[in-house]
């Protein structure tokens, strides 16, 4: 697993020729995994998502992950944060990590969000956290 501060120079991607003969780079298929946790009293919690490539790279995957609020708030329910992460030549999986933050308010169950983009910052997968109040909100 990687993340933060990372070297990303040195990626690559598969690119193809469009009706016109411009070539443009092949998205890459991708696919994460929405979680639910249960927020706990103190402290942080350090939630894992499965970042899954449809297919392994020959060459190594440089990729984005940015995390942040779709109903929580950040700095309060969870660390907003924004890092790199590189998968290896034919790695297709790697855990992401999201930081809740617990406390002991009453509050409705509350979302945050998981974009993670190539290096041409076209999102390519997207997933949700779901943050399920354990203090009866």
């Amino acid at each position: 697993t990687s993340q933060g501060g990372e070297d990303t120079s040195g990626s690559t991607s598969t690119v193809v020729a469009d009706a016109s003969g411009t070539q443009e780079p092949q998205v890459l298929a991708a696919s994460l995994t929405d979680v639910t946790v249960l927020e706990g009293d103190s402290g942080s919690t350090t939630v894992p998502v499965t970042l899954t490539l449809a297919e392994p790279s020959t060459d190594p995957v440089t990729l984005t992950v940015t995390i942040w609020s779709a109903s929580a708030t950040a700095g309060e329910d969870f660390v907003a944060e924004t890092y790199t992460v590189t998968l290896d030549p034919g790695q297709t999986e790697v855990d992401l990590f999201v930081t809740v933050l617990n406390d002991k308010r009453k509050e409705s169950d509350e979302t945050i969000v998981v974009d993670v983009s190539d290096e041409y910052g076209r999102v390519v997968a997207t997933s949700l956290v779901t943050i399920k109040d354990d203090a009866g909100g």
